[in-house]
């Protein structure tokens, strides 16, 4: 038996908002194509790579957006109001470089954009602009948006175009994580969060 002891359900041990999770900049426009940016941890690929029956499988990024105080405040964001007004985002993944413009990105600001530092660029196939700043790009279609009331809004795009900072491009898939850099957030409360960066190398299984 381990020396364990039980808490309550109820803060799931500082898990009560998430634990740390990449953080990504979500770039829009709106219908006037004023350009706007924010912050999310809760972003995931549910299909990443193809299946055997389809080699040409979509690839999808969910995105969720929710409200701690309201069930209907997500649905108040820029963010929420530019994506299912032009069905178009883009996910940019920042670096460890501009942590500090990421989270000044939390921030209330008329543009976010000229708050943070950060610089919107035309994107390859949409609308939307994507950040700078982040050396990998995704660019989306809206697919669809379910409501969860309690659980946020989750919003499907399908990527239709990637970019990638020339640096990367040609490194193999083990090397690239370093310089890519990518930050991690820990939202351990209501306001505040701590961000982490790429751990050592745990694992690493070598071809030969």
């Amino acid at each position: 038996m381990t020396d364990k002891t039980e808490l309550p359900v109820k803060d799931l041990f500082g898990l009560e908002y998430w634990p740390a999770l990449p953080a990504f900049l979500i770039s829009t426009a709106d219908e006037a194509g004023k350009p706007h940016v924010a912050p999310y941890s809760l972003v995931f690929f549910p299909s990443y790579t193809n299946v055997a029956e389809d080699d040409d499988t979509p690839k999808i990024i969910s995105l969720v957006i929710g409200d701690y105080d309201t069930y209907a405040g997500a649905k108040e964001s820029r963010t929420y109001r530019n994506i299912t007004s032009t069905g178009e985002f883009v996910v940019n993944v920042p670096t460890a470089k501009i942590v500090e413009c990421v989270n000044t990105t939390v921030f209330p600001a008329e543009d976010k954009f000229a708050a943070s530092g950060l610089s919107p660029e035309p994107s390859a196939k949409i609308t939307a602009p994507a950040v700078a700043e982040c050396p990998a790009n995704y660019e989306c279609e809206l697919l669809r948006v379910e409501e969860h009331r309690w659980l946020g809004e989750i919003l499907y795009g399908r990527i239709v175009a990637v970019r990638v900072d020339s640096s990367l491009r040609d490194l193999p898939a083990k090397d690239r994580m370093a310089p890519l850099a990518p930050v991690y957030h820990y939202a351990y409360d209501h306001y505040n969060g701590t961000y982490y960066g790429l751990g050592d190398i745990l694992l690493e299984e070598i071809d030969e």
